[in-house]
């Protein structure tokens, strides 16, 4: 009976699914302007080696977003109207496409795996 109980207790604990922080999720740029465009008018913004599972502020006043690089197919940047990453943002995935960034969207961002 012991047995079967401390048995039963391990195959709970594997089946336990904690997410586990991945120390460089992912690397996308960010530019002040729509079109990924860096010029003396419009400045990249470089966020490379980002953890997952970590909120970051987002620096104001950008407008376009390219997610070069996820560690995982099932890694995204999610950008949100909150300082502190509640809600439900946009996600990007790493396809490498220029894509804008909605202006009620652009305070912080986390990458999510």
């Amino acid at each position: 009976m012991q047995f079967t109980t401390a048995l039963l207790t391990g195959f709970a604990l594997i089946a336990t699914v904690v997410a586990v922080p991945e120390p460089r999720a992912a690397s996308f740029v960010t530019w002040d302007c729509n079109n990924c465009a860096a010029t003396e008018n419009c400045p990249r913004h470089d966020h490379q080696n980002i953890p997952s599972e970590t909120c970051f502020q987002l620096e104001p006043g950008q407008n376009s977003i390219q997610v070069d690089f996820t560690v995982r197919p099932s890694c995204t940047v999610r950008l949100y109207a909150s300082g502190d990453c509640s809600g439900n943002g946009p996600t990007f995935p790493g396809d490498r496409f220029c894509k804008p960034i909605p202006a009620n969207e652009r305070t912080s961002y986390q990458v999510i795996c």
